[in-house]
């Protein structure tokens, strides 16, 4: 068995359990990099869950959706262990000012966790179609 085989079931192992698996992988690894200091490694998770599409905006949705609710988990877990609320609250006094607003930040840091992730995830299946397109010139 030659390098091209085994890749190429490989690749037919990931399309039968794609839609699952991907989001697996990258709500999980997101989970594990935002507990992290390096909450930026969330990009690599929902590269991982974009590996497993061969459309970009399956791995795009897919990076989204995976990382922003990894990020939403850490937000709610970080309120209610910590006094983040407050200083969300003060922070939005002092850019809004009035209080009160410090939701509309948590907000923002979930969008920014789903920009994030569809980045990745659009990264991570356009890696798969290149390499796809590649296997297919080279076979013939």
């Amino acid at each position: 068995m030659n390098v091209k085989e085994t890749f190429s079931q490989v690749l037919s192992f990931l399309d039968k359990r794609a839609s699952y698996m991907g989001f697996i992988f990258c709500f999980v690894f997101a989970l594990i990099f935002v507990f992290t200091p390096l909450w930026q490694l969330s990009i690599l998770a929902s590269f991982i869950g974009g590996l497993f599409y061969k459309k970009m905006n399956k791995g795009a949705l897919i990076g989204s959706v995976g990382v922003a609710l990894a990020w939403a988990i850490y937000i709610v877990i970080e309120i209610s262990s910590t006094n983040v609320s407050t200083l969300f609250d003060q922070v939005g006094g002092i850019i809004i000012g009035l209080t009160g607003f410090g939701w509309i930040f948590i907000l923002v840091l979930i969008l920014l966790g789903a920009i994030f992730g569809s980045l990745g995830g659009s990264f991570g299946s356009g890696i798969r179609i290149l390499f796809e397109i590649k296997q297919g010139k080279t076979s013939e």
